[in-house]
């Protein structure tokens, strides 16, 4: 960064570099023929609006803090700040286990936005272990889409 932006009193660049992409072997990325899911507010507010509360809350803290489903579904009370501003992941669950992430960049605090906070607390306070559970206290499951449709 400081040699790019090492300019003259013209502001020409004094050492102009070109990258050489197929020596180096950085692929080129085309953001047109990238997969960039993504939802716009007003599909989010009607998409909350038709579920559950249950699964609403899942559903903005998802949205809301860019948790991966399994970290959210790890989510005991413990992991949380007084106030739910904060999120320590610690865990994920995967096929119906608690288990560590697989890398150490998982393991993480993510902050969660005022509105979601409080809306995040109001669920919490009457909840004790995993914030998202079966009746049995046990954590969600998720099932994959192509699972589901075979049965």
């Amino acid at each position: 960064m400081v040699v790019a932006s090492a300019v003259s009193s013209e502001g020409d660049q004094l050492y102009p570099r070109k990258w050489n992409h197929d020596f180096i072997g950085i692929p080129i990325l085309r953001r047109d023929e990238q997969h960039r899911p993504t939802i716009t507010e007003a599909a989010l507010v009607e998409v909350l609006a038709d579920t559950t509360p249950r699964y609403s809350i899942l559903f903005a803290l998802l949205a809301g803090t860019g948790l991966r489903i399994g970290e959210a579904l790890a989510l005991k009370t413990a992991n949380l700040s007084p106030d739910c501003r904060v999120i320590r992941v610690r865990h994920t669950i995967w096929a119906g286990r608690e288990q560590p992430p697989k890398t150490p960049n998982a393991v993480r605090e993510v902050d969660v936005p005022e509105m979601l906070a409080g809306h995040l607390w109001k669920h919490v306070e009457n909840t004790c272990g995993y914030l998202f559970h079966t009746a049995s206290g046990k954590p969600l499951a998720v099932i994959s889409h192509s699972l589901a449709e075979r049965e």
